[in-house]
């Protein structure tokens, strides 16, 4: 049996106008979301940190603006716009932003 995907709702957005730096380090929204991908924009100022953690899907990242540093496994990728990213699930993982930084966060829920 093959399972069917609801189509999702076209949407278009200039992703520039969405940028948002906080007081409180982090700004996140929801782009677009269904039952296997969720696409978020995150907004971290200058320092902020995610601090180690686990994502249990898979999940890419494209920076859109910034500077930071992503700790992936033992690794560590420099971030800077343009920068693509894969991140495997269950992959331990920190990031922190060195500037203002502004990344899209894509997860893929498929089982």
């Amino acid at each position: 049996m093959v399972a069917t995907l609801a189509p999702l709702p076209t949407m278009s957005t200039y992703l520039p106008d969405q940028i948002h730096y906080s007081a409180s380090g982090v700004y996140s929204q929801i782009l677009s979301r269904d039952s296997v991908c969720r696409s978020s924009l995150f907004c971290l100022t200058a320092g902020t940190a995610i601090k180690r953690q686990t994502i249990p899907h898979n999940a890419m990242i494209y920076v859109i603006e910034g500077t930071g540093e992503l700790l992936l496994n033992r690794d560590l990728h420099m971030l800077e716009s343009g920068r693509f990213i894969v991140v495997p699930a269950q992959c331990p993982y920190t990031l922190t932003a060195l500037c203002d930084m502004t990344f899209m966060l894509i997860l893929s829920k498929v089982p």
